[in-house]
């Protein structure tokens, strides 16, 4: 982790990079685009693309910043907020981190990728997440409103309460499934719960809990920009979605997501039909976000998340980022935080796609936020071919030794030696 600058320092750096046309590289997904930094506000910042062909980046979507002041590595992430022509504007970063002391820069995590490693007897996993944020369900405690002695009378109680009130209700689990639908897709992308009180009056403009999670009017804007649909046909594409279940007879609509760290393990439907008119209400709403944290919870009690495989127990875990030179994973478990000491050593298996590569490894950083404990790994050996793979894997791109050049960390001496 590097140092984070003052506001001061920040807006002092971000004047002399514009008035000295330094050049900052930003990277969209797999690819790198060299720009010049435009103008900046207190709000925004604009970069100049020049002539580079930037049709690949999306508005809304997230993008993260490099550069080098005054012999210091520097980088920031934040969201797109315009493209106009080559010059694309981003929101003002909260954050910027300097005298960075990884060697290559971290991208989030992206599908296809998992990593596990055994300590005393337990199989690790680390997914990369399947949802936006981290769902963490621990030492929960819930209202009288429902029997969790058990997983079935705990579905009993739910059913004897949407008994009358709704014209269908049902409980979707996702393990070993794809989402199919636009919705089951809408939730495994947001995290969000879908909810239509009225489907001829649309989706909600504000939610509803602080937590921000049931989903707006602006969050499907967002989800389907990011989509790539056009700006000037989402309006009838969502017209066409809610004439959909209007002509299929439904009045009021209920997705609820069941989210477990970084995963959509399922979710709670419920709709009530046009002849009853009947909406499903806040009341109902709060009721059943209630139950989908404690069916999350019993499940964890009952043992659903957990393989057991020659007395190793596998635990879904999140795997914040990677990079070349090392990862970045969180865990809610105060024995693991115990068994990985700083400076630590184990040793991990990426697998990307069908191939597996062992990599051994150093707890560099260890910290925690509330009940979740982050672990930062470097990479301590690893073949060539593994990290060329990784590499090119990562950000799209062949790699190159000579780039290393200008770097601080030694992992290049450290492969060339191997």
């Amino acid at each position: 982790m590097g140092v984070k600058i003052s506001r001061i320092e920040k807006e002092f750096i971000f004047r002399k990079i514009q008035d000295n046309l330094i050049p900052l590289k930003i990277m969209f997904e797999k690819t790198e685009t060299t720009v010049t930094l435009a103008r900046f506000s207190e709000t925004e910042i604009f970069f100049d693309c020049g002539d580079a062909d930037i049709s690949h980046i999306r508005q809304y979507g997230e993008l993260t910043v490099f550069f080098t002041f005054e012999n210091s590595y520097h980088t920031f992430a934040s969201k797109i907020r315009s493209i106009t022509g080559n010059i694309i504007g981003i929101k003002q970063p909260e954050n910027v981190y300097k005298n960075l002391q990884r060697q290559y820069e971290r991208m989030k995590a992206q599908d296809n990728v998992s990593v596990y490693f055994t300590t005393k007897g337990k199989r690790i996993n680390i997914d990369f997440p399947k949802t936006r944020g981290v769902h963490f369900i621990e030492n929960a405690t819930f209202s009288d409103n429902f029997d969790n002695s058990s997983i079935d009378g705990l579905l009993k109680t739910f059913r004897k309460k949407m008994d009358g009130r709704v014209s269908d209700n049902k409980i979707v689990m996702m393990r070993n499934r794809i989402p199919a639908t636009y919705e089951e897709n809408l939730m495994a992308k947001t995290g969000k719960i879908i909810w239509l009180p009225k489907i001829e009056d649309g989706f909600v403009i504000k939610s509803v809990f602080p937590e921000k999670i049931v989903l707006t009017q602006k969050d499907l804007m967002s989800y389907e920009e990011e989509a790539g649909t056009p700006k000037s046909s989402i309006g009838n594409k969502i017209r066409n979605l809610l004439d959909k279940k209007l002509s299929k007879g439904y009045f009021s609509q209920l997705y609820c997501p069941l989210l477990y760290n970084v995963y959509l393990v399922g979710y709670i439907y419920l709709h009530t039909d046009a002849e009853s008119q009947k909406t499903i209400d806040m009341h109902l709403l709060t009721y059943v976000y209630e139950f989908s944290k404690i069916l999350c919870f019993s499940l964890k009690k009952n043992g659903y998340f957990k393989a057991i495989d020659s007395h190793d127990i596998d635990y879904d875990v999140p795997l914040i980022d990677i990079s070349a030179s090392g990862l970045l994973f969180a865990h809610n478990e105060k024995t693991l935080s115990l068994d990985l000491p700083l400076q630590s050593r184990l040793t991990v298996t990426l697998k990307i796609k069908v191939r597996k590569i062992e990599i051994l490894c150093e707890v560099t950083r260890k910290y925690r936020d509330n009940n979740t404990f982050y672990y930062a790994l470097k990479y301590l050996k690893i073949t060539p071919e593994d990290f060329r793979f990784i590499f090119e894997f990562i950000y799209g791109k062949t790699y190159i030794p000579e780039d290393d050049e200008n770097r601080t960390d030694l992992l290049s001496s450290r492969l060339s030696g191997m």
